[in-house]
């Protein structure tokens, strides 16, 4: 369920100093999606507001973000992306990067297919 303050699917992946605060999915071919039916809520995949997001063979799709943000599937705000033999797909960021959104303060993203 996605509450109005909510911009992303899941909580946004952050950095804390005393843990690693990574996340990582080897999806094994797996989908990850918003649900495309009328009436549900715009809300981008994962925000990276400086943790570490690895994701392996996954597909993201129909990621929507909100009025006046960015990055439809993954906004990459600060900290760092590794997106390996990956899919984004029917992504749509309404302020722009439609996939992916890269931020100034964005430490590394790395794409490899």
């Amino acid at each position: 369920i996605i509450t109005g303050s909510q911009a992303s699917g899941l909580p946004p992946i952050t950095l804390d100093k005393s843990t690693s605060n990574s996340l990582t999915i080897v999806g094994n071919g797996a989908t990850i999606r918003r649900s495309s039916a009328s009436g549900v809520a715009d809300f981008r995949i994962f925000t990276v507001d400086g943790g570490f997001l690895y994701l392996d063979e996954v597909t993201l799709s129909n990621g929507r973000s909100r009025t006046g943000t960015s990055g439809g599937a993954i906004a990459v705000n600060s900290g760092s992306l590794y997106l390996y033999d990956s899919t984004l797909s029917g992504n749509t960021g309404l302020n722009g990067g439609g996939g992916i959104y890269i931020g100034s303060l964005a430490k590394e993203v790395v794409l490899r297919n």
